[in-house]
């Protein structure tokens, strides 16, 4: 492994935190990098398996999801390896082993990172937004340099919201195996159910057509969040946010200087520019409930206050960020304030629906077992 040419890059994120622009930056580079995008992504095996499906994008993806325009499909490097990533992906990988760190447990998916290493046309670059828990595994196995992408938590739950697809992610990863203790509390409280023994097709279209309200949505969505900032960030080698990454030249370049003193040259960010909002009132007193709520868990199970004096921090400064929309020339955050309150209120209620229904269905199983 260590004979390669040049040690592996892994650049770790949640979802919707512009990685895909990161991903296109190295792809796009003159050094010779070879970019798999999210090589954990359960789908690989349904594009891999059909002849030439690594090597077609999906039609509108990029403007729905407001990916930057790619010159190949993200898959495109995956083709080179298609019967390597048939014969060693197992579906445990993306969320059932998301917090797993033996190496017994792993074995199979060092394997898979392996083969992609080795079937890399350049230095490979390995672009995760499911092995947050992982860091530090995937950091002994592999060496090399690893990259932490983050984005404040506000603008990156709400560019959530443009596919249903990345909530139910996370009630995937809340189903995860070595469930850290705070996560099990934080599961408990929002009634997400356990799947022991049953039929993984149960468990797998509960999660993915489920609708939390938005108040448990971003509870358990923050949690992850704050996850990733307490065990993934401090593993990696650098940290990048993409907030300070579009809003400034000069992290750009000081960006650019410690990838290179890491021996990761030849990246251009003069382009970076991730949509960052203004919020009102309402929406601080959403956010801020729910944040706080969760820093009292992480601290009553295991976290100290040292620990989270970093999270606090930015939960502070995004208290002292929101807008007094009473102010006439805020009237534009104000209107999009009533806006995002409306869709909170709509979700709520399709949650409150959708509970109903799963009652009524429990009522008509259990009468039905009693007659």
């Amino acid at each position: 492994m260590d004979n390669q040419p040049a040690f592996p890059i892994f650049i770790h994120s949640l979802f919707r935190a512009g990685s895909t622009y990161i991903f296109n930056v190295f792809r796009r580079s003159e050094s010779g990098y070879w970019c798999y995008q999210e090589p954990l992504n359960e789908r690989l095996i349904e594009k891999a398996n059909r002849p030439g499906g690594l090597q077609v994008g999906v039609e509108g993806a990029n403007e729905i999801l407001r990916h930057p325009e790619l010159e190949k499909p993200h898959t495109y490097e995956f083709h080179v390896v298609a019967s390597e990533l048939v014969r060693y992906f197992h579906q445990d990988f993306p969320y059932d082993l998301y917090f797993a760190s033996g190496k017994d447990e792993l074995a199979n998916l060092t394997t898979y990172f392996n083969a992609l290493r080795n079937a890399a046309q350049g230095r490979p670059v390995y672009q995760c937004c499911r092995t947050a828990g992982r860091v530090q595994y995937l950091k002994e196995i592999f060496s090399g340099v690893h990259i932490f992408l983050w984005r404040n938590p506000w603008d990156q739950w709400w560019s959530y919201k443009k596919d249903h697809y990345f909530d139910s992610r996370n009630l995937f990863i809340s189903g995860a195996r070595n469930l850290p203790d705070f996560l099990r509390a934080l599961k408990k409280e929002l009634k997400i159910p356990e799947f022991p023994n049953v039929n993984p097709a149960v468990k797998h279209a509960y999660f993915s057509n489920r609708f939390l309200d938005p108040d448990s949505n971003y509870r358990l969505f923050y949690a992850l969040w704050c996850h990733a900032m307490l065990e993934a960030m401090p593993q990696s080698d650098l940290s990048i946010s993409i907030d300070e990454l579009t809003l400034s030249n000069t992290n750009r370049d000081e960006t650019s200087g410690k990838l290179e003193h890491l021996g990761v040259d030849g990246l251009d960010f003069t382009d970076c520019a991730v949509p960052i909002a203004g919020y009102g009132e309402s929406d601080g007193n959403f956010f801020l409930a729910a944040e706080d709520h969760v820093h009292g868990l992480l601290m009553s199970h295991g976290y100290s206050a040292e620990q989270l004096s970093g999270l606090i921090q930015l939960s502070k400064e995004r208290r002292l960020s929101v807008i007094d929309t009473s102010i006439p020339e805020n009237f534009a955050i104000r209107d999009a304030m009533h806006v995002r309150e409306y869709l909170r209120q709509t979700e709520a209620k399709l949650s409150e629906m959708q509970t109903m229904l799963f009652n009524e269905r429990a009522n008509v199983v259990a009468r039905s077992r009693q007659a």
